[in-house]
């Protein structure tokens, strides 16, 4: 079988499959557990923790929260970010409909605003400071379309977030393993993934946050638990997390990969053009 639709999900790379096996037959144990098993567990747990940070330019292990998907990482990103003060939830109007129907969740009466795309996809950023400089706004906004494969000027539309005082949250599902991806340079407030989008296992979401001192958020978690520095309740899948971790270290030879891929994609459109001429 030839497998095309990379978009919805990716095959788990077979280091990653053999590491989800060697965790479920070696590391029984429940990471919060008290004993040496539970230990064996945790020190796993935290391991993979400090790889899918350092693979994704992340300063502290800390500020890696896993969940189960791109949805709970995008909903629990809205849950801890909704501050009392914000008083509307601005979106792009190409977002992907967990990021939609998250904030309908979470607006709780807010104002929801979408800010227009050009014909071609590209980010109106005038429209995006016109909204968010005139109430205190919480912004979400994709890397990558999962439409269109357009890559948005995250960094443009944190520095407008920035001067407004807006909180931002950045949708990187898509974007993880088809470009390069430092969480810290995005320069947001969170930042959400899910592992089987770049050849890691089903069931492990991440969401970054940009504060290694938790505290100083203002909302309340999506999942109650002592869990996850209390951000995230529920006993984590520890195999898909370990296989995860792989997966971001495999991260590595994205370029290389990338550039192999677009290499094609280019001798594709010359063999397309020649044949047309003819």
């Amino acid at each position: 079988m030839i497998y095309l639709d990379n978009n919805a999900t990716t095959h788990a790379l077979p280091e990653v499959i053999r590491a989800v096996a060697d965790t479920l037959e070696h590391y029984p144990g429940n990471p919060s557990s008290a004993h040496s098993v539970g230990t064996a567990a945790r020190k796993m747990l935290e391991s993979a923790r400090e790889k899918i940070a350092a693979g994704f330019g992340v300063s502290e292990a800390s500020q890696v929260i896993f969940t189960s998907s791109g949805t709970e990482s995008i909903n629990t990103a809205f849950s801890l970010l909704m501050r009392k003060n914000i008083a509307q939830i601005v979106l792009s109007s190409v977002e992907h409909s967990a990021v939609l129907q998250a904030a309908t969740r979470w607006a709780d009466g807010r104002t929801i605003r979408h800010v227009p795309v050009s014909s071609d996809g590209i980010l109106d950023l005038d429209v995006l400071n016109r909204h968010i400089t005139a109430s205190p706004s919480l912004v979400s906004l994709s890397l990558a379309n999962n439409e269109t494969g357009v890559i948005s000027d995250i960094h443009a539309a944190a520095q407008i977030c920035r001067r407004s005082g807006a909180l931002l949250h950045v949708d990187a599902v898509q974007a993880a393993g088809k470009i390069p991806l430092n969480l810290a340079e995005l320069d947001c407030d969170a930042a959400s993934l899910a592992a089987h989008k770049f050849h890691g296992p089903p069931g492990c979401g991440i969401l970054f946050l940009s504060t290694p001192n938790l505290r100083q958020l203002a909302g309340h978690p999506l999942l109650p638990g002592h869990q996850e520095h209390g951000l995230r309740g529920g006993t984590q899948n520890l195999p898909a997390i370990v296989g995860t971790a792989v997966a971001v270290e495999s991260l590595r030879d994205c370029a290389s990969r990338l550039a192999a891929v677009s290499a094609l994609c280019i001798d594709v459109s010359k063999a397309t053009t020649s044949r047309t001429e003819t």
